[in-house]
């Protein structure tokens, strides 16, 4: 058997005169063989992307469903479907758990960047004129510690925010250096945070700063932390309360004293050491965030708040946003 003429080999393989018998068989068996590749390829491709189609149309009823229970049970849930968990669905659609109204007088203590103060400010949550926002460190620490904390301050003192540093959230009276006697200063008080009235004082993510390794030590030191800072934070309730009781008193005297000739020239400070949850109807407020775990469940923020102050202990599940 002779090779094709002009053909060296390779490609082409067995030839004759005529093409062959053996030759056309060869040629059929394997065009017949392309072919049924080809239709295989083809049936295979048309069925992985009928499989796709099915599955983006299920995916998409399936996150349509799960965005109906997000807004039907109150956004407080993460749904899983035990394949597909929606908990990233759940955080870009739930709205933000706000513990103030957009009128209430808020203190906001342990501030870093001032980046919070600011969101909450743009985003509407709360009119600028009823915020007053303070750091545990100096301005020059904060400068130091944060790239964007001078650009945060311009934007918070150009919109009316009061803001104020070297605030101890331990210490709140003895910081913003209130008075007790109101006798002699009896709009001090006032003057110095711009209201007599604070609604909720929070406190962001409370942290040591000392880096205690040690575990146990770490829990009592923040444990302490906390029950300082609601001893302190009732302390200012009351002492504003009495600060407000002072005043209504002396223009109750001096009309009393237009009329009778007396005036009562008294404190009239409340000197009681009770404490309980219901300062003035029940309207103050102390909020704390945390994250959820270890070792910030240890802490145990309900017992101690319960512990120092009888305050009722409230999550943000509770309330039913």
């Amino acid at each position: 058997m002779a090779r094709s003429k002009g053909h060296k080999g390779g490609k082409g393989g067995i030839a004759g005169k005529g093409r062959g018998k053996l030759a056309q068989a060869f040629n059929r068996h394997k065009l017949q063989d392309q072919h049924l590749k080809k239709v295989a390829a083809k049936e295979q491709k048309q069925q992985t992307q009928k499989q796709q189609q099915i599955k983006n149309k299920n995916k998409s009823k399936h996150s349509n469903q799960h965005s109906n229970e997000i807004e039907a049970d109150g956004n407080n849930n993460i749904i899983n479907d035990g394949s597909i968990s929606v908990k990233q669905h759940v955080m870009a659609t739930q709205r933000p758990f706000i513990p103030f109204g957009q009128h209430e007088h808020v203190l906001l203590v342990g501030e870093g960047d001032f980046s919070f103060a600011l969101s909450i400010i743009n985003s509407g949550y709360i009119s600028p004129e009823f915020l007053i926002t303070t750091s545990f460190d100096s301005l020059n620490e904060l400068i130091a510690k944060y790239s964007n904390v001078e650009e945060n301050l311009e934007q918070l003192k150009a919109k009316g925010v009061k803001i104020f540093h070297d605030i101890d959230a331990t210490e709140l009276i003895q910081s913003f250096k209130l008075t007790k006697t109101f006798k002699k200063n009896k709009c001090k008080n006032k003057t110095v945070l711009g209201t007599d009235t604070i609604d909720l004082i929070l406190f962001n993510f409370p942290h040591s700063g000392r880096g205690i390794k040690d575990q146990e030590r770490n829990i009592k030191t923040h444990q302490l932390l906390l029950t300082n800072f609601f001893n302190s934070s009732f302390e200012l309730f009351k002492l504003l309360k009495s600060n407000r009781n002072y005043l209504v008193n002396r223009s109750v005297s001096e009309s009393t004293a237009s009329a009778t000739g007396y005036f009562d020239s008294s404190n009239n400070i409340n000197t009681t050491n009770s404490k309980s949850n219901n300062i003035e109807n029940g309207t103050e407020k102390i909020a704390v965030t945390l994250f959820k775990g270890e070792p910030y469940d240890s802490w145990q923020v309900k017992k101690l708040a319960r512990d120092s102050i009888n305050y009722k202990y409230e999550d943000n599940h509770q309330r039913g946003k």
